[in-house]
């Protein structure tokens, strides 16, 4: 029941997403999608379940399973993980983190660009 839990949580997550575009989910509403937006802006990453599952896992199970618009977290993921075997120095941490950073934020200029372009086009 934890892992099908942590599945559900998963597959809202990419139905949400997928009422962001268009093409996906053709006649949904901007209400709709503008709701949708804002609710993903902390709706729980796979990266979190996981975390909640080793402190929670009688509520949370650990799923394998990525959304496409997670792979921003895989650098977090890699990190975290170095870290936990002390492989990394404190330097390499925030190298690492800067440039996890840096290419967020490269996506979301990205992401407000399309949007932009699609309000022009209107």
């Amino acid at each position: 029941m934890p892992t099908e839990r942590s599945y559900a949580v998963h597959n809202t997550r990419q139905f949400m997403y997928d009422l962001l575009d268009k093409k996906k989910t053709p006649g949904v509403s901007k209400l709709v999608r503008e709701q949708a937006r804002r609710l993903l802006r902390h709706f729980p990453a796979t990266f979190y379940l996981n975390t909640c599952s080793k402190s929670c896992p009688d509520i949370f199970g650990h799923i394998e399973a990525k959304l496409d618009h997670e792979v921003e977290w895989d650098n977090m993921v890699a990190l975290r993980k170095a870290q936990e075997e002390q492989v990394i120095t404190q330097e390499n941490v925030k190298e690492k983190l800067f440039e996890a950073v840096k290419e967020s934020v490269d996506l979301a200029k990205k992401i407000n660009k399309y949007y932009r372009s699609k309000r022009k086009k209107r």
